[in-house]
């Protein structure tokens, strides 16, 4: 594994895509997905520049978070499915924060237990609803309808510990960059008619992974998560 080669590459396509759809790299974000990938690797990722990591583990993600903590500052993800009894453990304290980002918000009970220990520990949180895009049985998230988002965006915004800023979403299984596109496009859609809903911004689009992130990009991806592609 060439890492440094590896994450040049994919900067590089995540430049081409910004160019391609006349958009400012800096409203993309890499997060750096490392489920599958330990401490040293992270720490070596930080020293590349990259800031933003994703976990789709609690447990796993809370031992590399531990085990970093004299990395330079980062900017940790939730970004798998999130039961309420992990909620507790994933917020850390105010004086040590530990996931600060959580992009898989997809039911009131998950977010009242996130207000709860939010509230307690006095941690401030960036949350994202998760949307499932194709309508699978096998993923998680609120079908893509206005109807379906928006009570539950309502409730979001009426919390005090978090601000919510837009949605996530992954493309159904075997899609590209292309033939992901179409699904992007409705997720994006969506979230700007949920902004006209609510009456302000959502400025994040979390959608995009290792083999679709450049056709993320052109349909407005804000934050995209790679993993394979970096660690091959």
């Amino acid at each position: 594994m060439n890492l440094a080669e590896n994450l040049r590459q994919v900067r590089a396509e995540i430049a081409a895509a910004c160019a391609a759809a006349r958009r400012d790299i800096n409203e993309v974000t890499l997060v750096a997905a490392t489920k599958y990938v330990g401490a040293a690797t992270v720490r070596e990722l930080s020293a590349l520049g990259v800031r933003d990591f994703g976990e789709n583990r609690v447990e796993d993600g809370m031992n590399k978070i531990n085990a970093l903590a004299d990395m330079p500052p980062a900017r940790w993800h939730f970004i798998g499915h999130l039961q309420r009894n992990k909620v507790k453990k994933i917020l850390g304290d105010a004086a040590r924060p530990a996931f600060t980002v959580i992009h898989s918000v997809e039911a009131p009970e998950l977010l009242a237990t996130l207000e709860r220990h939010a509230d307690s520990r006095k941690v401030d949180l960036e949350i994202l609803l998760e949307v499932n895009l194709g309508g699978e049985a096998s993923k998680n998230g609120l079908p893509l309808t206005l109807d379906a988002v928006l009570p539950l965006a309502r409730s979001a915004t009426a919390c005090r510990r978090w601000r919510l800023t837009g949605l996530m979403g992954m493309a159904p299984l075997h899609t590209d960059n292309e033939t992901a596109r179409p699904f992007f496009r409705r997720l994006a859609e969506l979230r700007d008619r949920l902004q006209d809903a609510l009456g302000q911004s959502l400025p994040q689009l979390s959608m995009g992974m290792s083999h679709d992130f450049t056709g993320a990009i052109l349909e407005g991806a804000t934050l995209v998560r790679v993993g394979s592609r970096l660690f091959q």
